[in-house]
């Protein structure tokens, strides 16, 4: 039941973030924050899914410790340019 929710929840994300970028191209409609925000909860989301296929036996450990700590970063990097997004905007 988790594994659907999280891929419902990719998917939405895919679907956002793809009409977010191309309202900007055509309107020049920005939202700060927005595509950073998205891409950080999709790493969430790898992050889960990853565990998940480790727990089934699919990845080994050593390609499960990577994509972990690829995934941990990215997470972290896209909060803070999402953070330094809507700082901006504010000041």
């Amino acid at each position: 039941m988790k594994s659907k929710v999280i891929s419902v929840i990719q998917w939405i994300i895919y679907i956002v973030t793809i009409v977010t970028v191309v309202a900007y191209f055509l309107k020049k409609v920005i939202i700060p924050g927005l595509i950073p925000f998205l891409i950080s909860i999709l790493m969430l989301s790898l992050i889960y899914t990853s565990r998940k296929r480790f727990n089934n036996g699919e990845i080994s450990k050593n390609y499960y410790i990577g994509t972990i700590s690829v995934e941990i970063i990215a997470f972290i990097i896209y909060m803070i340019i999402c953070i330094s997004e809507i700082i901006s905007v504010l000041n």
